[in-house]
């Protein structure tokens, strides 16, 4: 049954989907989706929830796949096959975007009939992929650049960059924030604020292997990982003044819940999620499957 609020996060080393509740911290349900795929080695990665069909779609790295989910009936839908190592999966229009590293591809699904049903190459390994404020952002890590994308796979954009990106997202107003590898002159990794002709309006250095950056419901806020350091940086994106938290080993995937009610992070190497309130102070930590990844709040 689908329970508005819960949390679905992606058990990476369990081939498991896992629901849980945020007020107390603790986890309600699993699926096991090797056995519900009929297949092992799957490797959940990145989620992405539907609201309209109520499905959610799960990118599976080692298995080079997206699962379809019918969260309403906890029913394995289907199984469709796309590029190698698909890492990041993402709501788009009337599609369903796929980006896949190794193969160097981005694939589109139809959201009501869930089939691939078209692919374009995109050089540079392709490895998130982030929706916000209504703009498909895609990174790419050995071409390093921005890709702005629509729902038909068009290119609407690219800026090159110095440095590989890790994870960009929109802002209103059309700035975008961009965790950046170090390179290229930069001994550290860095959270940038980039105008529209990509110069940095602001940069601040957070560790060898910044991760995502999400932003807040209202935009107000955003929360960029430090994985390296496990760490975990909330950061005004109009000043850049900003908090840095410690968390628990390896944080991987940030989710701000709804109603302001706070951050939850998940930690990969300690399996750990962790509830932070909007300030950053711990709230709660819970122990997780084995290598907890992409989180999504599924609304009924």
């Amino acid at each position: 049954m689908l329970m508005a609020g819960q949390v679905c996060i992606a058990y990476a080393g369990e081939d498991a989907l896992a629901f849980w509740e945020t007020d107390p911290l603790r986890e309600t349900g699993r699926m096991d989706i090797a056995a519900m795929a009929g297949m092992k080695g799957l490797g959940p990665r990145r989620l992405a929830w539907d609201p309209l069909y109520k499905r959610l779609y799960v990118s599976c790295s080692f298995a080079n796949c997206v699962g379809v989910v019918d969260m309403e009936n906890r029913e394995w839908l289907m199984t469709v096959f796309v590029g190698s190592a698909p890492t990041d999966v993402c709501v788009c229009g009337d599609r369903v975007l796929v980006c896949c590293c190794e193969s160097e591809s981005l694939w589109a699904l139809d959201r009501e009939d869930p089939s691939a049903v078209g692919c374009v190459r995109l050089p540079g390994f392709p490895y998130s992929m982030d929706n916000s404020n209504h703009t498909l952002l895609l990174c790419c890590i050995t071409r390093p650049a921005v890709w702005s994308v629509d729902k038909d796979l068009a290119i609407a954009g690219v800026l090159e960059l110095a440095c590989a990106p890790m994870h960009a997202t929109k802002l209103p107003g059309g700035d975008m924030l961009v965790t950046l590898l170090p390179g290229n002159g930069f001994d550290a990794g860095r959270l940038v604020r980039l105008d529209r002709k990509g110069r940095v309006v602001y940069a601040l250095e957070m560790g060898e292997m910044p991760g995502v950056v999400r932003l807040s419901e209202d935009n107000g806020l955003a929360a960029a990982v430090n994985m390296e350091e496990s760490e975990l940086f909330l950061v005004d994106p109009d000043t850049f003044s900003h908090r840095k938290r410690r968390v628990c080993a390896m944080p991987d995937d940030v989710l701000f819940l709804p109603n302001g009610a706070g951050i939850l992070a998940t930690c990969m190497i300690d399996n750990r999620a962790v509830h932070l309130d909007m300030k950053g102070k711990p709230v709660q930590c819970a122990t997780a499957g084995k290598e907890p990844r992409g989180m999504v709040c599924l609304d009924a």
